[in-house]
């Protein structure tokens, strides 16, 4: 009976990580287990109209135990519409008016970069879902919005992504710590 209960487990255990993939949506969300400053650092992550993004040792992590943070880095030359996305674990399932709850905690280096829009987006370009935050703060700051797809995707070649609108972020640094995007658990929980 003992070897049975060993192998039941050992199911079960192997079966609940394989959920818990399938569950958390972001890789390399907390950059954790990396060196800063290597290409292996941002494994997931890419930028768009010519953000710069770096994975640093922050001298003022969110917290002690997260102590590496995405900086972004927006230069003055970049285009109007600037931003990082997240791939996923080989992409990302996308359901049609199913709420996603997405979450990070970010900071300011300097003055007001505007607001700043987080969104689901296809794999054509077309964004499924958007929130935005009005403003962002010098101080870390943990950010929790509702993602609401109207658009039903075909695939899961889908992301996360982070965008910067305004003419104010051009020339200005955010860090980021701690990203999560989680789609519908049963009942709620």
């Amino acid at each position: 009976m003992g070897a049975f209960m060993a192998s039941w487990y050992e199911i079960c255990l192997r079966l609940s990580f394989f959920s818990l993939i399938h569950i958390i949506q972001l890789m390399n969300r907390a950059f954790q287990g990396v060196s800063p400053g290597t290409p292996d650092s941002l494994e997931a992550w890419s930028t768009f109209g010519g953000s710069q993004i770096a994975v640093i040792a922050d001298p003022a992590p969110v917290s002690s135990a997260l102590p590496n943070t995405l900086q972004v880095t927006v230069p003055s030359s970049a285009a109007a519409f600037t931003g990082f996305t997240n791939d996923g674990y080989w992409g990302m399932k996308i359901e049609r008016g199913k709420a996603y709850k997405a979450s990070f905690y970010a900071k300011l280096n300097s003055t007001s970069v505007g607001p700043i829009k987080v969104s689901l987006v296809s794999s054509t370009g077309t964004t499924l879902a958007s929130a935005s935050v009005p403003a962002l703060t010098t101080s870390w700051k943990q950010y929790t919005l509702s993602l609401v797809p109207s658009i039903a995707t075909s695939n899961s070649n889908n992301t996360f992504s982070i965008s910067f609108g305004s003419s104010q972020a051009k020339g200005k640094a955010v860090n980021f710590a701690m990203f999560s995007l989680f789609p519908p658990t049963f009942k709620g929980r």
